[in-house]
Formats: structure tokens, sequence, C-alpha cells
């Protein structure tokens, strides 16, 4: 519970993924929980906010 963790995201123009990593007892860095979804045609369109 109280071990480092880190937050990977990768976009692309037609999906988007994170994935929560933490370091087990051997400072190994394991997945906690993963998502990824491909964008639907509105959300290819929208903005990127300054």
């Amino acid at each position: 519970l109280h071990k480092p963790f880190e937050v990977k995201i990768n976009t692309s123009e037609y999906a988007f993924g994170k994935q929560l990593d933490q370091q087990n007892n051997q400072e190994r860095l394991r997945i906690i929980s993963n998502f990824s979804k491909k964008l639907n045609s509105s959300e290819i369109n929208y903005g990127i906010p300054d």
C-alpha cells in the first residue's frame, strides 16, 4: 500500500491508454490496472485545450 507507483499514459490520433504500476517487494514494477479506448468519430475531432 505504501510502495511507489507510476502512471503511464499513451495517446494517438485514434486511441489512448493508461497503466498504473506499483513496485513489489523485489522493487520491480507490476501492473495494477490498465485501460485503453478507441476514440469514436466525435472524440477524434476534439480540440486540445491550451
